[in-house]
Formats: C-alpha cells, structure tokens, sequence
C-alpha cells in the first residue's frame, strides 16, 4: 500500500500480493482518532485510506479478497468508533449509502474490486495511446 511512503507496496499480480496489516492498523488509528475528531477521522478514512485501497482495487486483479481485515476492522472498529455505539450492521450499510442518501460514501474494500480494475482496464488504453503516440513522434 502507499500509506504516505510514495510508493505501492504490491504486485500486479495477485498470487504476489502480501497484504502487510498496515492497513488494518490505519483504520484502527482512524477509530482511535474518531473519539475525539470524528469528522476528521471520516475524512481522512474517504481521503487517504479509501483513495488507497481503490488504486489498489484499479492495479491488482481480485484484489477485493486481500481487504476481509480491513472490513472488518472498520465495521467493528471505526463505525462503532464514530458514531459512538456498539457495532450495529445497520450503520455498517448506512455508512456505504452516498451522501446525498445520508451515508458516509465509506465504499467496502471487499465488494468493489472487480468494478474498479474492469473500469480501469477499460479505461486506460485509450487514455495511453495519445500518450505514447506523441512521446513517440517527439522522439
């Protein structure tokens, strides 16, 4: 994971993928943090750790399966964390809903994997070819 170092951490192949826990400690100190900075920690959960489990989610084929920690860790950890409560599955789903529909848009790093790497697969090679094309030509 990137995790503010600057660089990825995995494979582009998931039989290589070694999930490290980092994650799971992160969003343990978003729950930490959420006791006393609540919208900061909400924010920093979507800015920073979902921002990276998605590029995750865009790189890696599958990937979806190497987040069942960081699941959990946010449905028993950080929601119960934020809003003050014991773990309740209703704000687990409450919490994936946009915000227009009163949720925290805190999308499930287990579930949205496949759509993520098929839209970037789909999308990447047309965003490449003017790319390289004009890198070729200023050669």
């Amino acid at each position: 994971m990137l995790l503010g170092v600057g660089t990825p951490a995995v494979s582009s192949d998931p039989e290589h993928y070694d999930p490290t826990g980092l994650e799971i400690k992160a969003v343990k100190t978003m729950a930490r943090a959420s006791k006393k900075l609540p919208q900061t920690a909400e924010v920093a959960m979507k800015s920073f750790l979902q921002m990276e489990w998605q590029y995750v989610h865009r790189t890696v084929s599958g990937a979806g399966k190497f987040f069942e920690g960081v699941e959990e860790a946010i449905a028993s950890e950080f929601l119960p964390s934020l809003f003050g409560v014991e773990d309740d599955i209703t704000r687990k789903y409450l919490a994936e809903l946009p915000v227009r529909h009163s949720g925290l848009s805190l999308s499930n790093p287990t579930t949205n994997s496949k759509e993520c790497y098929k839209s970037s697969t789909l999308l990447l090679p047309p965003l490449v070819r003017p790319t390289r094309s004009s890198s070729m030509q200023s050669s």
